[in-house]
């Protein structure tokens, strides 16, 4: 028996050394990685603009005042650009997505005083036997112990004092979402009609109903019309039109006619500059005919008003007495527009709905084994047995494999749930959303429930279980005190994951390495026209739905284990501070995004804030209850139900008007002139201009026409300057 205690101890022992020279070895790694991309990048920006400032080269106004191209000017946006100066060079999107960061990084700064001052000298002083990062975590307090109550009354503490932020951030959105929908764009004078009845789906029947609901406030009403066969010829006429400029361009410059095969590797070469002009003129008369066609309408419409007080009024107006009438939203950006998806019906779209939802909820689950396999990979005890060849690594000091251990458990779940967005944003088009914008918000959910359930609560539950499988087979009375110690303990391998996504994460994404690589390669070699230059440097758009479930999920970790593993607070707000410095750089210099969500990413972000100060009520209940202090557990129980009251007397008073301009704003506006007004009606009807191949390069908070001819599709403002650029 003493062998087998002394046994146990230097396996505990051992445990521990392993998990704080994992910790250490992680945090210099991560450091080292980090200080390498700043340097590199701050070299690099004052040369490759295209790369590290597109934003400033296409639009003239980028941000306040004059950048300085110093070494560490990159960082001073963060701390002198205000709020109101972001909504207004950068949109409604940025200031919603940089606000949210401060957000964040305030709440981390908040909670920290507590628990590095209380907590942590409370679970050193626990009673407990453990050493390294647990010994300062909840694990090292003994059961029964009435130091529990300290972390009973930081649960109090710091639901209290996120509820009070929130409620400070919706007074400051409601602010920021007025003065946008104040805005007087296009699209905002627009409402979106789906579920049309038949006798509706003729425009003079259709602009007579609406002018009696609406007397003289409509301009026009846009039926959609089925023209998934025209947008086919557009895209092949549009392709054909590129080959042709990128074959002329090639004769221009080597004054010799390229040639091409209709196959790849076999095939008779035809002249490309005859065949594709041949081709293109065959493709543009499909297109005139197809032009000409009377196409089938489809259950959908756009009904133009006169001013933003009349489409406010029939957004929030029932158009009639059935339940199950039509349905009324507010028109989304031509850019963001699902036009397939207008063809999908009430019943469809709700059967849809069903069967996506059911679909995510048993991808979810099942998700779990090779997120359960990749987890296990890492350690490089399993590694070996895989690939005999890296036994000798095994061999290595304890630093090293800490080292080695600490960054591969990180990256393997970065790199897992990589094409995860991508499969979820496939899911949520097919429910026949109308709008890109609504599938990013609708990705995000799902994305977060993924997040929760398999990156949270599995890595959570299942490390802790697995960590203590055999003390738990052996003695199954025990298995309260054991989860207890080991839940908290799971903070080590959180602490990496954010160390990994601040440091190394952050730092990658300011050097853009892949881009500078990919980029150069396109100008040097591939590219010919001035049209596959803007391409080729084309900036990014901002993936919200994926930034802002990262973000979540690292604000669920880092509340979740505020009480718990006090330690992992000051890595939380390093991620939010750092991120705030590195996402303001990018929002003014590099970003534009292609559309606008309008801000309504703010109110699903809430959501989830809320799910995050749940689930870190109910685990600080079922913690300080495996410690067996009862009574400090059930005065943790009223947290919940005060959260969800609160979360209600939002939805019940913030809501609308976060959704629609107020009448009272609505009616002090100018009335537009009445060609602006006719043109955004003409907008939506996409036959009377052909599509722009790739969208313009220009904010999303700018209003624009749906197409424009294939000349002018791209501005080459910076096309004029010579490739040595990259």
């Amino acid at each position: 028996m003493a062998n087998d205690s002394a046994n146990s101890n230097d396996t505990v022992d051992g445990e521990v050394a392993d998990s704080t020279n994992k910790f250490v070895s992680a945090l210099i790694l991560n450091l080292i990685i980090a200080l390498i991309c700043l340097i590199l990048f701050c070299i690099l920006r004052q040369k490759h603009k295209i790369i590290y400032a597109p934003r400033q080269l296409l639009i003239d106004t980028l941000a306040p005042g004059k950048r300085s191209q110093s070494f560490f000017s990159w960082l001073f946006p963060a701390f002198t650009v205000k709020d109101d100066e972001v909504f207004l060079y950068a949109g409604i999107d940025a200031v919603v997505h940089m606000r949210f960061m401060k957000l964040c990084f305030k709440i981390a700064l908040v909670l920290m005083p507590y628990g590095i001052i209380v907590l942590i000298p409370v679970n050193y002083y626990g009673g407990g036997d453990l050493s390294g990062l647990e010994q300062i975590a909840l694990s090292n307090i003994v059961v029964k112990s009435s130091k529990v109550w300290a972390h009973t009354v930081a649960a109090w503490l710091y639901t209290l004092i996120i509820c009070y932020l929130l409620y400070m951030e919706w007074k400051a959105f409601i602010m920021y979402r007025q003065q946008y929908l104040r805005k007087g764009m296009g699209y905002q004078y627009a409402v979106l009609v789906r579920d049309l009845p038949d006798k509706f789906k003729e425009h003079e029947s259709l602009i007579k109903h609406m002018q009696e609901l609406f007397p003289d406030e409509v301009e026009d009403v846009v039926i959609v019309e089925d023209l998934k066969k025209w947008q086919e010829l557009v895209n092949e006429r549009d392709a054909l039109k590129w080959k042709l400029e990128h074959a002329k361009a090639v004769f221009e410059q080597t004054e010799e006619r390229p040639t091409h095969k209709k196959f790849i590797c076999c095939g008779t070469k035809f002249d490309s500059i005859t065949q594709y002009g041949a081709e293109l003129e065959t493709a543009q008369n499909k297109l005139d005919v197809e032009t000409e066609k009377k196409h089938t309408l489809l259950p959908s419409s756009f009904v133009v008003f006169r001013s933003l007080r009349s489409s406010t009024l029939a957004n929030q107006a029932d158009w009639d007495n059935s339940p199950l009438a039509v349905d009324v939203m507010p028109a989304p950006e031509l850019t963001s527009v699902l036009w397939n998806n207008l063809s999908i019906g009430l019943w469809a779209r709700k059967l849809r709905t069903v069967l996506i939802y059911t679909l995510v909820f048993l991808l979810v689950f099942f998700w779990t084994v090779p997120v359960a396999f990749t987890s296990s990979l890492v350690e490089l005890q399993n590694l070996t047995k895989i690939a005999p060849f890296l036994k000798p690594v095994l061999e290595l000091n304890a630093f090293v494999k800490g080292a080695i251990e600490g960054f591969l458990s990180g990256l393997a779940l970065l790199i897992f749930f990589a094409i995860l967005p991508l499969i979820l944003q496939f899911f949520s088009k097919l429910e026949g959303i109308p709008s890109q914008s609504e599938v990013d918000r609708s990705t995000l959910g799902k994305l977060y429930i993924f997040m929760l359930v398999n990156k949270f609560l599995f890595m959570t539950f299942a490390g802790s279980a697995l960590n203590k499988l055999k003390e738990m087979a052996d003695n199954p009375s025990q298995i309260p005190s054991f989860l207890a110690e080991a839940l908290p303990s799971q903070s080590t391998f959180f602490i990496c994951y954010i160390m990994l996504a601040t440091l190394t994460g952050y730092a990658l994404q300011l050097l853009r390495i892949v881009p500078l690589i990919l980029v150069a390669i396109k100008r040097k070699w591939l590219v010919k026209t001035p049209r596959e230059d803007d391409l080729a440097w084309k900036p990014p758009p901002v993936l919200y739905d994926r930034v802002f479930a990262n973000h979540l999920f690292i604000l669920m970790v880092g509340l979740s284990y505020s009480a718990l593993a006090p330690i992992i607070t000051p890595f939380v707000a390093l991620y939010f501070g750092f991120g705030y410095i590195v996402w303001m750089h990018q929002t003014l210099s590099v970003y534009i995004p292609n559309y606008s969500c309008g801000g309504m990413m703010w109110p699903r972000v809430f959501n989830r804030m809320i799910v995050a100060t749940v689930v870190f009520q109910l685990l600080m209940f079922g913690v300080v209850s495996l410690k067996q202090s009862y009574a400090a557990s059930v005065l943790i129980l009223p947290l919940p139900v005060i959260t969800l009251l609160f979360y209600y007397f939002i939805l019940q008073h913030y809501i609308r008007p976060a959704e629609n301009l107020s009448l009272s704003a609505a009616h002090g506006l100018e009335s537009p002139a009445p060609n602006f007004i006719q043109d955004v009606a003409k907008s939506y009807m996409r036959t009377q201009g052909v599509p722009a191949p790739v969208p313009e390069l220009a904010p999303a908070d700018v209003d624009q026409t749906v197409g424009s001819e294939l000349e002018s599709s791209l501005p080459l403002t910076a096309t004029t300057e010579k490739k040595e650029d990259v």
